[in-house]
C-alpha cells in the first residue's frame, strides 16, 4: 500500500530533479503558437497544415511530460512522522500530551488545506497519418494520449487532536487520488472565410475519454494499513471547439474545451466498519471525518468548460515570435485542484538543424496554488522539442528549499 513512505519517495525524486529547471510549457497546459506542429493537438481551428501548401501528414509525439507540485506546508512528511510516532507510542507526561495537541492542531489544519504531494505524467502515441488534407483544404487529426497523475494529501479531522492522559487520538488521515485517462482523439478544421490578406478558421474536435479513478484512505495512526478503498472506470465524449482569425503574422485564436462537461465516475469511497482489523478504524475515521466536514465520498467529476483565448505574432520572416495565452475561467481537474492559465512566451525559430531553437517565458495560475513559473525550451534538429519550467515559490523539507513545482516535456514532430 501507498502512504507516507511514497510521499517520501516522491519528494525525494523531485529533489533529484529540481537542479534541471528550465522550461516553455505547463503540463497539460502548452502555449501554442498556429504555425506550430504541436498546434494540432490544442486549438482545433489551428492552420498549421492548411497554411503548409506542401504537407499532407505529420509524425507527432508530443508531449512526453512528468511533473510534480508540493503543496505549501513546510516539512510536511516530517512532521507526518512526528505525529504518527506520538499517536502510536504516547508521550511521557500530562504537560508534554497538551503541548503535543496545541502543535499538531494546528498542523493538521494547515496539512488539511495545503498540504500534498502532487505527480503526474502524460504522452502522446501517433496514429499514421496523424493528419491528412482533403480537397477542400479541410485537416484531419488522429490522435492517443495517455496521461496519469497522483495526488497525496491529508483529510483533517475538524476536531483536531484529542489528548487522553499521556495519550492522543485523531480521525486526521492520508487521503491518496490514482487518475489515468486514455484519450482518442478525432479532429476537423478548415478555412471558414477569407479575403486574401486575411482568414478565418473553424475546427472541432471530438474526445473519447476512459477515465480510472482510484481513492484511498486511512488514518494517520495506520497509514497504509488495510486503507478504505474506491476505484471506478468510466467512458465519455468531450466535444472541443476552436476559431483562429490569421492577419499576416498575427494569429487570434479561441479555444472551448469540454464544451459538453463529460462527467465521469468517482468511485464510492464507503465502507462497512465490521471485520475486527483496523480496516475499522480507517472506516470509523473517514465517517467521522466526512460527516463533520462534507468531504465527499461519492459522486461524479465533471470536466468543466474552459474557454481560452490566445495571439500569437511573429517577426519578418518568423524568426522572433511573441505569444501568450489567458484562460477565461478556472476549473477543477480530477484531484480537486483548480486551475486557470496566463501565460506569455518569446521564442526564436531556427532555420538550421544545427542552431536550436530557444523559448523562455513565465505563467501564473490565478486560483487554486495561485503559483508563478518561469520557463525555457530549446528545439534541437529543427524536430525534437525540449522543455522545463519551475515555480517561483518555494517550500522546506529536510533543512532545505526546493521549487513547490517543476516539470519537463519532451516531443518530437516531423512534418511531410
Amino acid at each position: 500500500m501507498l502512504g507516507i513512505e511514497t510521499m517520501k519517495k516522491i519528494v525525494m525524486l523531485s529533489c533529484l530533479l529540481s537542479p534541471f529547471t528550465f522550461a516553455s510549457q505547463t503540463l497539460f497546459n502548452p502555449i501554442v503558437s498556429s504555425t506550430s506542429t504541436s498546434s494540432s493537438v490544442s486549438n482545433p481551428a489551428s492552420n498549421y497544415l492548411t497554411s503548409n501548401e506542401n504537407i499532407t501528414g505529420l509524425v507527432l509525439i508530443e508531449p512526453l511530460a512528468v511533473g510534480y507540485e508540493l503543496g505549501d506546508v513546510n516539512s510536511l512528511i516530517e512532521q507526518i512522522d512526528d505525529l504518527e510516532d506520538i499517536l502510536d507510542n504516547g508521550v511521557s507526561s500530562v504537560a508534554e500530551a497538551n503541548a503535543a495537541e496545541e502543535k499538531f492542531d494546528a498542523f493538521l489544519k494547515n496539512a488539511g488545506e495545503d498540504g500534498f504531494v502532487k505527480a503526474s505524467a502524460s504522452g502522446s502515441l501517433v496514429i499514421f497519418p496523424s493528419l491528412y488534407t482533403n480537397e477542400r483544404e479541410g485537416v484531419f487529426t488522429f490522435d492517443f494520449n495517455y496521461g496519469g497523475m497522483t495526488k497525496l494529501g491529508i483529510l483533517d479531522d475538524p476536531n483536531g487532536v484529542t489528548v487522553s492522559g499521556t495519550s492522543l487520538s485523531t480521525d486526521s488521515g492520508v487521503y491518496e487520488q490514482y487518475v489515468t485517462a486514455k484519450t482518442f482523439a478525432l479532429g476537423y478544421r478548415e478555412t471558414f472565410w477569407t479575403n486574401g490578406y486575411s482568414e478565418i478558421l473553424v475546427g472541432t474536435k471530438i474526445n473519447l475519454r476512459e477515465m480510472r479513478m482510484l481513492r484511498r484512505f486511512s488514518n494517520i495512526e495506520y497509514q497504509g494499513e488495510d486503507e478504505v478503498e474506491g476505484e471506478a472506470t468510466s467512458t465519455n465524449i468531450g466535444i472541443d471547439v476552436g476559431v483562429l482569425w490569421v492577419i499576416n503574422s498575427l494569429s487570434l485564436g479561441l479555444t472551448v474545451n469540454n464544451l459538453n462537461e463529460p462527467e465521469y465516475d468517482l468511485g464510492n469511497l464507503t465502507c462497512d466498519p465490521s471485520t475486527g482489523t483496523t480496516y475499522d478504524d480507517n472506516c470509523n475515521s473517514l465517517k467521522n471525518i466526512s460527516n463533520a466536514d462534507g468531504v465527499e465520498l461519492t459522486g461524479d467529476y465533471v470536466a468543466e468548460r474552459q474557454a481560452k483565448v490566445d495571439f500569437f505574432l511573429s517577426s519578418p520572416g518568423n524568426a522572433l515570435n511573441i505569444q501568450g495565452s489567458y484562460d477565461v475561467n478556472g476549473i477543477t481537474d480530477a484531484t480537486g485542484d483548480e486551475y486557470q492559465w496566463a501565460e506569455i512566451a518569446l521564442s526564436y525559430l531556427s532555420d538550421s538543424f544545427f542552431v536550436p531553437g530557444l523559448r523562455v517565458g513565465y505563467k501564473k495560475n490565478l486560483i487554486g496554488s495561485e503559483l508563478s513559473y518561469v520557463n525555457a525550451g530549446y528545439t534541437f534538429f529543427k524536430y525534437l522539442n525540449f522543455d522545463s519550467g519551475m515555480s517561483l515559490d518555494t517550500v522546506s523539507y529536510d533543512g532545505a528549499n526546493y521549487p513547490r513545482s517543476f516539470y519537463v516535456n519532451l516531443g518530437l514532430a516531423l512534418a511531410f
